[in-house]
């Protein structure tokens, strides 16, 4: 004979909560003081359900971030975004993070070959070199080539010109005005 005994005074009720599931938006890259608003979802609402955190740490990036995901880049290379949400009526939470970049500005020099100046129609030969370093290329160069001459007043006025803009992978660009 099967004789099974079983005391079924005390019972307990387990509740699994689901935890809420953390989430970064916006851009993630920035040059050398910028800043941008990163979006964290969910988000503390008005009803205050979550709690939320935002932080920043390694790498070699100097970025700060407020509590309101505002992010900004102060020196460059690479931080680690981490963004924390817990629910306040269960305590259950979740955390996420991205890899954020922060690019160098470029710097550009401008060094003239040839004389310092020119007198119209002696053949002379004014070259500029522009060189933009740093950043990460291709590089936009913008310049403007207009002509300017003194006038009887000892004045400068311009003559002519135009503004140019060239995309260039290199960084370097030459200009060469002949005879001017």
């Amino acid at each position: 004979n099967d004789v099974k005994c079983s005391d079924v005074s005390d019972c307990v009720i387990v509740t699994v909560n689901e935890a809420p599931e953390a989430g970064i938006t916006g851009t993630t890259t920035l040059c050398v003081g910028g800043s941008t608003d990163l979006t964290g979802s969910p988000a503390d609402q008005t009803d205050a359900t979550y709690t939320v955190s935002w932080s920043a740490s390694g790498g070699g990036a100097v970025i700060t971030i407020s509590q309101s995901g505002e992010v900004t880049a102060v020196g460059a290379g690479e931080s680690t975004v981490t963004y924390t949400v817990t629910n306040k009526a269960t305590g259950c939470s979740d955390v996420t993070t991205v890899k954020f970049t922060v690019n160098s500005n470029p710097v550009s020099a401008i060094t003239l070959q040839g004389p310092a100046a020119s007198c119209q129609g002696d053949g002379s030969s004014l070259k500029v070199l522009i060189k933009v370093t740093g950043g990460t290329g291709p590089y936009d160069i913008y310049y403007n080539d207009a002509i300017t001459r003194v006038n009887a007043d000892c004045n400068p006025e311009a003559i002519g010109g135009t503004g140019q803009s060239i995309n260039d992978a290199d960084g370097e660009v030459l200009l060469d005005f002949t005879g001017a």
